[in-house]
C-alpha cells in the first residue's frame, strides 16, 4: 500500500483488510519470538526489546528504505539487518578494547543513519536534476 492508501484503493486493493491482516501476521511473529525466548531463557520480561527501535530504524534505512515512506525491499532490509548484526559486536568488541564509553553505540547507528538518509537525499536530488 505504501504510503497512498487511496491509490491503492483505486488500483483494487481491499487496504482494510491488508492492514489487518498485516496486523495480524505481526501478532503472531511476536508471539512466535516471544515463545522461542521463553523456551531458550524459561522466562520472559514485559519490557523485553525496549530499546532495540533504534537498531530496527537503522537496518531498516541502511537497508535502502526511505525514511520518508514510498520505497523499500524486504531484501535490503534483511541485508541492513544483518549489517547492523556485525556492526553491533563490533562496537562491543571495540566498547571492551579501547575504553568507550557504552553511550557511544546509539551515537554511532544515530550517525549512520544520518549518513544513509543524506546519501538517499544527494542521490534522489541528482534523479530530479537528471529529469
Amino acid at each position: 500500500m505504501g504510503g497512498g492508501p487511496r491509490a491503492a484503493t483505486l488500483s483494487g486493493i481491499a487496504v482494510g483488510r491488508a492492514q489487518a491482516l498485516t496486523f495480524v501476521a505481526l501478532g503472531g511473529l511476536v508471539g512466535l519470538g516471544a515463545f522461542l525466548r521463553l523456551t531458550r531463557l524459561a522466562q520472559v520480561q514485559p519490557a523485553f526489546g525496549s530499546g532495540f527501535e533504534l537498531q530496527v530504524i537503522t537496518a531498516v534505512v541502511v537497508g535502502g528504505t526511505d525514511i520518508f515512506g514510498g520505497r523499500g525491499t524486504v531484501l535490503g532490509s534483511v541485508l541492513g539487518a544483518l549489517i547492523v548484526a556485525v556492526i553491533s559486536p563490533a562496537l562491543v568488541y571495540l566498547e571492551q578494547h579501547t575504553h568507550l564509553s557504552s553511550e557511544v553505540q546509539p551515537a554511532i547507528q544515530g550517525l549512520l543513519i544520518l549518513a544513509v538518509v543524506l546519501v538517499d537525499h544527494w542521490r534522489r536530488r541528482a534523479e530530479l536534476a537528471d529529469e
